[in-house]
């Protein structure tokens, strides 16, 4: 039997993956520590999965009445009961170490000081889920790991596929909703926010391996869009984002880039990216912000599809 650790729960949204999603609360029902409840929230009807077979927590699926990341996120969050004291938020294309949400918990009790943290990606993309298991399955927790560091070669050290916050700050803290179809940077977004309440970082003591499905996505040039508009909205926030290098980024390094890969696509390592939506997506969000017009929001007026 597994062990389940009651005070954490897990929030997946999910949007045109229903079978993806199966597939990972399957999943985590086998892992040796399990949570009291798994929280997902589709964008419709259509995005909840079906699962017949009785799961070893509690399953509580919902719907959302608008498509959004963080949207999605937050409506998970108000489902929460107050017996949970830590929330583990996944993407829905996961894999987690066997003892994950039992080392989340020791790595929150380590330190009180510990507002959240996300666990190490061993993997990224590009790897199917059996084998992503199999590493997993092999990857030993030594006593001796440090329980929590900062990680300033992966700044600022908190990464969406898995997000480990405490609940009481997500009564404080909630997720941005003014970024609509593509969170783009809404994982930094939140851990600048976090760290006004206590340390943010990583945990290598909570290995995942984030599988990159394809299926579900919205638009290239949406993304694109979200690439430019959304930074620059985070960066005038002025929560923590330094203007110099992020401008830098946005306006020079992902157009440029794009661009490049785009017209010479044998440079292309990422075979199934569409530079040209990108690229032109890139163009939309700088013309928007030469009038004026720095609003996530403005996504919604362009047809994406």
């Amino acid at each position: 039997m597994p062990n389940k650790v009651d005070s954490l729960a897990v929030v997946i949204a999910t949007h045109g993956r229903k079978g993806t999603v199966a597939d990972t609360i399957r999943s985590i029902a086998l892992l040796n520590a399990i949570p009291q409840i798994v929280i997902v929230v589709g964008s419709a009807q259509d995005d909840l999965p079906e699962i017949k077979e009785v799961q070893p927590f509690e399953l509580d699926l919902i719907v959302s009445t608008v498509t959004g990341l963080t949207q999605q996120r937050n409506l998970g969050i108000k489902r929460l009961n107050n017996t949970v004291e830590y929330v583990s938020f996944l993407d829905d294309d996961i894999e987690l170490h066997p003892n994950y949400f039992l080392e989340v918990c020791k790595v929150f009790e380590s330190d009180r000081k510990i507002a959240g943290f996300s666990g190490a990606v061993i993997a990224n993309g590009n790897i199917e889920r059996i084998r992503a298991r199999e590493m997993l399955d092999q990857l030993s927790i030594h006593p001796q790991m440090p329980f929590f560091g900062f990680y300033p070669n992966q700044w600022p050290g908190f990464y969406g596929c898995n997000m480990n916050i405490r609940s009481d700050i997500l009564q404080i803290e909630r997720f941005d909703e003014s970024l609509p179809l593509y969170g783009l940077g809404e994982d930094c977004e939140m851990g600048f926010r976090l760290s006004r309440h206590g340390k943010v970082g990583g945990s290598s003591r909570c290995p995942a391996i984030h599988l990159g499905v394809k299926s579900g996505r919205i638009s290239e040039l949406g993304l694109g869009y979200a690439q430019i508009i959304n930074y620059i909205y985070f960066t005038r926030k002025g929560i923590g984002f330094p203007k110099i290098s992020t401008y830098f980024n946005v306006l020079i390094k992902y157009p440029s880039a794009n661009f490049f890969l785009w017209l010479l696509p044998n440079f292309e390592k990422r075979k199934n990216v569409d530079r040209k939506g990108r690229f032109f997506g890139n163009i939309f969000a700088i013309k928007d912000l030469l009038l004026g017009k720095v609003d996530p929001m403005n996504l919604l007026k362009i047809k994406v599809k």
